[in-house]
């Protein structure tokens, strides 16, 4: 199961090193720079950012595992951009 959500920030890369960062003292975590990935036990987060967006992409096993996943990503963004007050609603996963 996935979900997918984009928040519009000139600080997207910024903001994907926090997280990497902040979660890789507890689970394995990476950044390079454009892409990032955080890998809880209940599910992962690859993340990719650009000049003008953060993009988030949630899969888990199941849905209480990939709304935990969405939630605990998703208010750790929200206290780290807290200036840019973002909204961060997740939806489904565009097919690729």
């Amino acid at each position: 199961m996935k979900s997918f959500a984009q928040l519009e920030t000139a600080k997207g890369a910024q903001y994907m090193a926090s997280l990497c960062k902040h979660f890789g003292r507890k689970v394995p975590a990476q950044n390079d720079g454009t892409t990032g990935r955080v890998e809880f036990p209940f599910g992962r987060c690859d993340l990719k950012a650009d000049e003008s967006h953060l993009e988030l992409l949630a899969s888990a096993d199941t849905q209480a595992d990939l709304d935990k996943t969405a939630e605990v990503i998703g208010s750790h963004l929200e206290r780290f951009a807290f200036r840019e007050n973002p909204r961060i609603d997740w939806g489904p996963a565009r097919q690729t």
